[in-house]
């Protein structure tokens, strides 16, 4: 039986249902997620580099977690060793991999071709979540997928221009982008049903933390030179777009289809735009905010529109048994 007192209002079920609190969760993931490059200008002004930013990005969020949980709830540091394993793949995914093709693709390649070939993440996840989890491509979650990467392309390629100087190369790495972003989501999908998201998080982020260390990310002559409002910003990259976003995308991951999930997400560029209209004075074309229409609508319509119920098959149909049978316990 569920303990959220929430459960037992009637009017509670029928205005925010399991799948509208699963893509809440993922809209406010790819939201906080919009914010990193705020946080990115403060700490570039303040003089770190790409690596040590995603160190320090990893290593506040895991730090403020695991405060968190020790005060809170500390039972939730126990884990198996399988689920530790699994969360040791989804953490050197989630962090170095994706992170090194990324910044190789923005360092290849045109930046709006870079964010483009970044968000083609939402196409491999919606096909490879068929066979894999056994989710459904319906008309309709075709048609918001088609819409929100469209409006991806007129958010971070105003007018349609991607520059010049487009490479083959250039072009891989950045497909690769999109690929291993999506991986995070595909292998979110398979390991929420089983883990708390919190837990999750905090694994994931500090596997992924210690994996960045044979990079060399952590100069002790180098940290006496940061202000502090430089590592104010650093405790904001690593509490705002990776602890919260990271718990909210996988809690919300829990409720909805990967696939579903990839397009909320898609939210995230559109953030990212406002916020540098807003507090960068950086303009937004017609196109861009034309865009930014279609990504939302895109949000919309997954939530409003007709779909079709989610198959569950193997292990998945399996792990959100276990799943519900352990809420009800």
């Amino acid at each position: 039986m569920s303990n959220d007192p929430m459960s037992n209002n009637p009017m509670s079920h029928s205005l925010i249902t399991d799948h509208l609190r699963g893509h809440l969760m993922v809209f406010g993931a790819g939201a906080l997620w919009g914010t990193v490059g705020f946080f990115g200008r403060g700490l570039q002004a303040g003089g770190m580099e790409p690596v040590e930013m995603a160190f320090w990005r990893a290593f506040w969020a895991w730090a403020l977690l695991g405060i968190g949980l020790l005060v809170a709830s500390p039972r939730l540091f126990r884990v198996t060793r399988g689920e530790l394993a699994t969360m040791a793949v989804l953490g050197l995914v989630t962090v170095p991999v994706f992170q090194l093709i990324y910044f190789t693709s923005i360092s290849m390649n045109p930046i709006g071709l870079a964010a483009v070939l970044l968000y083609t993440a939402p196409l491999y996840v919606t096909l490879l979540a068929v066979p894999l989890f056994g989710e459904r491509l319906d008309l309709a979650k075709a048609a918001a997928l088609l819409l929100a990467m469209a409006g991806c392309f007129l958010v971070v390629a105003p007018g349609g221009s991607l520059g010049s100087g487009i490479t083959l190369k250039g072009a891989m790495f950045g497909l690769a982008s999109g690929f291993t972003y999506a991986c995070v989501s595909l292998l979110g999908k398979k390991f929420s049903l089983r883990t708390n998201p919190w837990t999750m998080t905090f694994y994931t982020v500090g596997i992924g933390m210690l994996s960045l260390l044979p990079l060399g990310p952590v100069d002790l002559a180098r940290l006496a030179s940061y202000s502090a409002t430089t590592w104010a910003y650093g405790v904001g990259v690593g509490l705002i777009p990776t602890l919260l976003s990271y718990g909210l995308f996988f809690s919300g991951l829990r409720l909805i289809d990967a696939s579903a999930a990839s397009i909320t997400a898609t939210v995230e560029p559109v953030v990212a735009a406002g916020l540098g209209f807003v507090l960068f004075n950086e303009t937004m074309s017609s196109g861009q905010l034309l865009g930014a229409f279609m990504v939302l609508s895109a949000v919309a319509w997954l939530n409003l529109g007709p779909r079709l119920p989610v198959k569950l098959t193997g292990w998945s149909a399996r792990a959100n048994k276990e799943r519900c049978e352990g809420e009800e316990a």
